[in-house]
């Protein structure tokens, strides 16, 4: 409550205008110890964007992108880190798109090819918060965003980033929501990209790279079809459908298991996934607290029993 106190007051210009006349490193780093908490509120970060933080924020990665000073490496990171924040808010999010014609989005898809471990990790978050809407999200895939992903996922296949793995599939799944997109992601060759990630043995990664996949064949019956028949794939789903320590882990690996059944009503899919092992975790499912899951669940129990008992 005490920041919806903060939002009715001019705090957010003040701090602005203090952060733009520190040169000193230690007291920038105190207005931006004050910056972080207060833009968690909607209204704040609005009033923050308005007040032009977000030039003082790009002008300090330009600064500092190219410095191993330990502490230039530490603003670099709060600056990053406070510009995706900002973008957490849909309005100061939609604010700073401007149609994918704004500058900050310009500067933020900069940093994915950059070189800088920080810079990537931001810039996909930064592209996965933008794709927040399905305007923004038709506008990107539109305009190359999906190849760039590609690439630096790419960057980080062997003994890569976790954390630049996980946000760049998060920008992926998230691009994959509208119907107009599946397509053109999937002759794009997204599929394949998130494939090699499958030996991941990290579940945040693990989890966005099921979610991808699922978002990816929703109603596209020849990539299910393809996806389903892949005995790799098939086999790593049911192995993760048995990840009791990570729940989110098992719960989209057997809604995976389901939607290649439900989309492809292919009998091969279903021949690759009953040889698999995978109609216990099928069941499992039938019986989750979650009715969006039993349900989809009894939908391709039903195909098995229909197709190819």
């Amino acid at each position: 409550s005490s920041k919806e106190q903060f939002a009715s007051t001019n705090i957010a210009e003040e701090l602005v205008k203090l952060f733009k006349k520190q040169i000193d490193h230690d007291k920038r780093e105190m207005v931006f110890e004050v910056l972080a908490p207060l833009a968690e509120n909607d209204a704040i970060k609005l009033q923050l964007v308005e007040a032009g933080l977000v030039e003082c924020l790009l002008e300090i990665v330009q600064q500092k992108v190219d410095s191993d000073k330990e502490e230039d490496i530490a603003e670099l990171k709060t600056a990053s880190d406070l510009m995706v924040l900002l973008l957490l808010g849909d309005e100061s999010m939609q604010k700073l798109f401007e149609g994918g014609k704004g500058n900050v989005f310009q500067r933020v898809l900069s940093w994915i090819p950059s070189n800088n471990h920080q810079l990537q990790l931001a810039g996909a978050l930064a592209i996965a918060n933008f794709a927040r809407n399905d305007g923004n999200c038709i506008h990107m895939v539109d305009n190359g965003i999906v190849e760039k992903l590609m690439g630096l996922l790419d960057r980080h296949v062997e003994d890569g980033n976790v954390t630049v793995q996980h946000a760049a599939l998060s920008a992926l799944r998230n691009l994959a929501i509208p119907v107009i997109n599946k397509a053109k992601m999937l002759s794009a060759g997204v599929t394949e990209a998130v494939l090699k990630f499958l030996k991941s043995e990290m579940p945040p990664v693990q989890f966005k790279l099921l979610g991808t996949l699922r978002m990816l064949i929703d109603a596209q019956a020849e990539a299910a079809e393809q996806l389903g028949a892949n005995v790799k794939l098939v086999a790593r789903l049911v192995e993760w459908c048995e990840a009791k320590d990570h729940a989110g882990v098992m719960g989209e690996s057997s809604r995976l298991l389901s939607a290649l059944i439900r989309h492809s009503k292919s009998k091969d899919v279903i021949k690759t996934i009953v040889q698999s092992g995978g109609i216990k975790h099928l069941v499992t499912m039938a019986t989750s607290e979650h009715v969006i899951m039993q349900n989809e669940a009894l939908v391709a129990l039903a195909l098995i029993a229909a197709l190819e008992l």
